[in-house]
């Protein structure tokens, strides 16, 4: 046995895709007036960050006024240890554009739309390690870091025993 203090999973873009992609559209509102539905969300992971980047589609629903659009965002991951899956926080917000909108409408969109989408980010996982998997066994230990590296997404846990081999 060789002594190892830290384990790693390494995740690929498409990976991260693969697991998000059924997971949308996903729906929500804001006293069930202001309504946003997030659809085909595209998996972004830049060298060097610590954050996941994403671009979608989404329709924003105010009434009976349905307005489409786009939205860019990063959120830093959030590991939930007894599912064993990775959740957004801190979602910000780069870009959010809109059809058609009407300037009443624009304006509530524009206002309340960002928290209204980090809300619903919040709770569609991103990626679940598998229970059964070499992956999902890890899935027990504490979360280090997260960090993009060579394109892949680089998971880092604790090791707990100190001793893997």
């Amino acid at each position: 046995m060789r002594f190892s203090p830290e384990l790693t999973i390494d995740l690929s873009q498409e990976e991260i895709q693969a697991q998000l992609a059924p997971r949308f559209p996903a729906q929500k509102c804001l006293l069930q007036a202001l309504c946003f539905e997030l659809r085909d969300p595209q998996v972004r992971l830049d060298e060097g960050a610590d954050r996941i980047g994403f671009s979608a589609q989404f329709v924003a629903t105010l009434g009976k006024r349905r307005m489409p659009g786009v939205v860019t965002f990063t959120g830093k991951p959030r590991y939930v240890q007894d599912a064993g899956s990775f959740y957004l926080d801190d979602v910000q917000v780069s870009e959010f554009q809109m059809t058609g909108n009407a300037p009443d409408f624009d304006e509530v969109v524009r206002v309340r739309g960002p928290k209204v989408m980090e809300a619903l980010l919040r709770n569609v996982p991103l990626y679940t390690l598998r229970g059964n998997s070499t992956h999902g066994q890890l899935a027990k230990l504490a979360l280090r870091s997260v960090q993009v590296v060579d394109g892949r997404l680089r998971i880092t846990f604790l090791n707990p025993l100190g001793w893997f081999g």
